[in-house]
């Protein structure tokens, strides 16, 4: 017997082994960026922060096919991770603001006596190990709300690979 099915036929166990993988992924460029910041990681700090911002993003969308779910719909939509600016995030805000959004960055000034233009560059816009790490920790309370972060057999209701 294969795994169980959903209301959709799709194999209840693919969607956990997905949510765990990147969960997983996340935790580990989460690990590396700890200790970038301890000094004993040869990684450039930037890099991790980006890879951090990928994996963390990457389980963002894993978890976003459930965002609908009534146990967890308040949770997706309505408790700010942080603030930017004057507005709240959300996890329902993640998509829009921080996964394909880009940024101009000025990389000279104006030269008056040459009259050369500005020089600008597009950069991807990534969110610090702080955001990052707040994102993670929301995405694990919504995964152990919805029981994807249950063994099979721990947690009465919990998804079950067969």
């Amino acid at each position: 017997m294969r795994g169980q099915h959903n209301n959709d036929g799709e194999n209840s166990s693919r969607p956990r082994k997905l949510i765990h993988d990147a969960q997983e992924y996340a935790y580990k460029w989460h690990e590396v960026c700890l200790r970038v910041h301890q000094g004993v990681a040869d990684v450039d700090p930037d890099l991790a922060t980006r890879m951090f911002h990928s994996a963390v993003l990457n389980y963002w969308t894993q978890m976003r096919r459930f965002s609908e779910e009534p146990r967890v719909k308040g949770q997706w939509e309505d408790e700010a991770l942080w603030e930017d600016g004057e507005e709240d995030v959300t996890l329902s805000d993640i998509g829009d603001r921080y996964r394909f959004a880009s940024t101009t960055e000025q990389l000279s000034e104006y030269d008056v006596a040459g009259g050369e233009d500005v020089q600008t560059e597009s950069m991807p816009v990534c969110l610090s190990v702080g955001q990052s790490t707040r994102l993670l920790d929301k995405l694990d309370n919504i995964a152990h709300t919805l029981a994807f972060d249950a063994q099979p057999g721990e947690k009465e209701g919990a998804p079950q690979v067969v």
